[in-house]
């Protein structure tokens, strides 16, 4: 095969230019001798039932009859204090449904001085799951719905309480106890934070053009007696101090500021308390996702700050308080710190022995009771490594569904609760304007559907079996062609690599007259693209390019580093913690490390965005804080945190602010955004103008920003 790559050919070879279209694959069962094995769109197998006893639930709404309304995308589990009620939160896409007849399913936009209805509604409904977990098995107690959520779940130490983050509208819910259930406990926190720009130079202009950012809150923590409450925010690199009796915010630390030389705390997520001892106060732990360290804060002197690895995200404490355990999302490896002398004593690795790269995306974790083991939901793998602290190695994976986003650990030790974030879409035949009866909302996302996972912590001989399956599961048991790679870097000197955003290889290059085109639904033919076609000619066709994004925001990433982390999982699902998110960087070690490409820089400016795949009801053309960027003022956001009257409508059914409203960019629009499971032969029959031809039944088009 190297006689191949020996030619002049290669030796002259200056430049690779690729022509790549996203193309997204669809899914297929498979079953084992042992255990029924699906193949999800990455190409991974998932096998949620293969853990002895293991049992899988959907987080039913019960607003349909069937499953279409039930919430999407996890993020976050919390377990009280004794032990007996399991918290889920959403954040996702979970707006835009409708009733079997067509009627809107819309929720009422709550007062947050009083907790009561203002007369407004929305169709925004993130949720919150309260279950009993008294004797084992979870059972569904509650669930209350909330305009729009970002992570943060936190238990008061005396379980009589818990908060839940609003994201950006800049709000923390309170919830008490009342008898044996919860209820909201009005009113309601709101923090008043504002845009990070709002009072420099450049803010006037950034919400002139409707570039500036939202304040947003992520993670939560509550002081050790219960009165005070600390808010990440998110976008503005602070952490805000609440006083739970007032609900005002009595202080608000700014680990940066606009302008300033050096970066420290930015996008704060995750907050870890250590109740104060021997007359020392309380102190705070915040995970800095940008910045790669962990923020120490007490109230006495200046913060401080603790290196870890990259892309710090949940944290853990130890029951004394004396270990905090940090998920390193972007370097696959769990931080031991010291929290006493807050320093870093160990870091633990949740890569194979002798596997360079990483893509496990680890993103939370759990202690059993005897603190002898650490559980880590590993995002990548779709699995839950079993960390040995005595030896502090990898002791086994467990698997899990499709991206598992939590764990928590049962009271007695013995069973795991875990969320997954996603599902395997299927067809949706009435989002290209196919047969839709009983009205579903058929957005990839909306199909995507979260689960909980109940799973009796496995013996030493099953964790070993267990292991081994995971493996055959991510494909560890297949070789990797190293050598190969190794051999074309020394050839290679410069690679040229352009995407055709959201635009499949028949749709532009169908009439090349080369691969496995079909010029008969192109849609940008040769006289309208010549660069494109002279570039594909010249150099190299990639016509069967396989990537797994379900919309544009992971498939760039998808596309060009073959993963994408945690946070680019997170807000390309739905869960963007605003319109105007964070652009974080999403080029890792997963595909630059050992192949000696330089990383482009982990920091990234901050800019407004619509988030891929924002869409409104043709019945409801009013937006959510998720969808639609708005330029008012700061005093205009925090008089009207709830409700939907300050976003811009939408002008066009369907579409986005940014979106065009040509017949060419409708059927584009109904093209990319198929889900992943539909299958191509469908996808003629409803539309020929749109789509890839292709031999193989098991790809499908597509998936891009509608």
């Amino acid at each position: 095969m190297f006689n191949l790559f020996r030619g002049p050919l290669v030796r002259m070879l200056l430049a690779i230019v690729a022509l790549v279209s996203l193309v997204t694959l669809s899914t297929r069962g498979e079953r084992g001798p042992e255990t029924p094995r699906l193949r999800v769109a990455t190409g991974q197998f998932i096998t949620p039932f293969a853990a002895p006893g293991a049992t899988v639930e959907a987080l039913h709404t019960d607003l349909r009859s069937d499953t279409n309304a039930n919430a999407a995308n996890a993020v976050s589990s919390a377990l009280s204090p004794d032990g007996k009620t399991l918290l889920i939160l959403t954040s996702g896409f979970n707006n835009s449904f409708f009733r079997e007849d067509g009627t809107p399913i819309l929720y009422p936009v709550l007062d947050p001085a009083t907790g009561l209805p203002t007369g407004s509604t929305t169709s925004s409904a993130e949720w919150l799951f309260v279950y009993d977990v008294s004797r084992g098995a979870p059972v569904q107690k509650q669930k209350f719905n909330l305009p729009v959520t970002y992570n943060g779940l936190a238990w008061d130490p005396s379980g009589a309480r818990f908060y839940v983050s609003g994201g950006a509208h800049d709000i923390v819910y309170p919830f008490r106890k009342s008898g044996s259930a919860y209820q909201l406990d009005a009113p309601f926190i709101v923090l008043n934070t504002g845009g990070q720009l709002d009072d420099t130079k450049a803010g006037p202009s950034m919400h002139d053009f409707g570039l500036a950012p939202f304040p947003v809150v992520a993670g939560l923590g509550v002081s050790s007696d219960g009165r005070v409450v600390y808010a990440a925010n998110f976008e503005n690199d602070s952490m805000s101090l609440v006083d739970v009796a007032s609900r005002q915010v009595t202080e608000r630390v700014v680990f940066t500021a606009p302008g300033d030389k050096t970066a420290t705390g930015e996008y704060p997520f995750w907050i870890a308390v250590r109740p104060g001892r021997g007359g020392h106060p309380d102190k705070v732990f915040v995970s800095s996702l940008r910045d790669g360290h962990v923020v120490v804060f007490d109230g006495h002197g200046p913060f401080r700050t603790i290196d870890v690895e990259s892309e710090p995200n949940k944290m853990a404490l130890s029951k004394d308080g004396t270990r905090l355990y940090v998920a390193n999302g972007d370097a696959d490896s769990v931080s031991i710190i010291d929290t006493d002398a807050e320093k870093p004593l160990a870091t633990i690795s949740l890569r194979r022995e002798g596997y360079p790269y990483n893509g496990a995306n680890p993103n939370s974790l759990a202690l059993s009771p005897d603190e002898r083991s650490l559980y880590v939901t590993l995002g990548g793998e779709n699995a839950v490594a079993v960390v040995n602290l005595r030896s502090r190695r990898v002791a086994g994976r467990i698997p899990t569904g499709w991206y598992p986003n939590s764990v928590s650990v049962s009271a007695d030790g013995r069973t795991l609760y875990v969320i997954n974030g996603k599902s395997m879409p299927g067809p949706n035949p009435g989002l290209s304007g196919g047969p839709n009866p009983t009205f579903k909302n058929e957005y990839i996302f909306a199909l995507q559907k979260a689960s909980l996972m109940s799973i009796p912590v496995p013996d030493r001989d099953s964790l070993e079996k267990l292991s081994d399956l995971v493996d055959r599961n991510n494909g560890f048991d297949r070789s990797h062609d190293d050598e190969m790679m190794e051999y074309l870097q020394t050839k290679i000197r410069h690679v040229i690599y352009i995407v055709k955003e959201n635009r499949t290889f028949d749709q532009v290059l169908g009439d090349l007259g080369v691969g496995d085109g079909d010029p008969s639904i192109v849609m940008f033919p040769e006289p309208v693209t010549p660069n494109h076609h002279k570039l594909a000619r010249d150099f190299v066709t990639l016509d069967n390019f396989h990537v797994t994004g379900e919309v544009s925001g992971d498939g760039w990433s998808w596309s060009t580093q073959a993963r994408t982390n945690d946070y680019n999982q997170k807000s390309a699902t739905g869960s963007a913690p605003s319109t105007c998110g964070p652009r974080i960087a999403t080029s890792s070690s997963a595909w630059t490390a050992g192949r000696g490409i330089r990383r482009p820089s982990t920091r990234a400016s901050r800019r407004c965005w619509i988030r891929p795949g924002a869409r409104t009801s043709c019945r409801d053309r009013k937006t959510s804080a998720a969808w639609t960027a708005t330029t008012r003022s700061r005093r205009a956001r925090s008089a009207d945190i709830s409700g939907t009257k300050r976003y811009a409508p939408v002008k066009r059914c369907g579409t986005t602010a940014s979106t065009r409203t040509t017949r060419t960019t409708s059927c584009l629009r109904r093209c990319s955004s198929r889900s992943r499971g539909r299958r191509l032969r469908i996808a003629f029959r409803r539309d020929q103008r749109c789509g890839r031809r292709s031999g193989a039944s098991t790809i499908s088009i597509t998936a891009g920003s509608t």
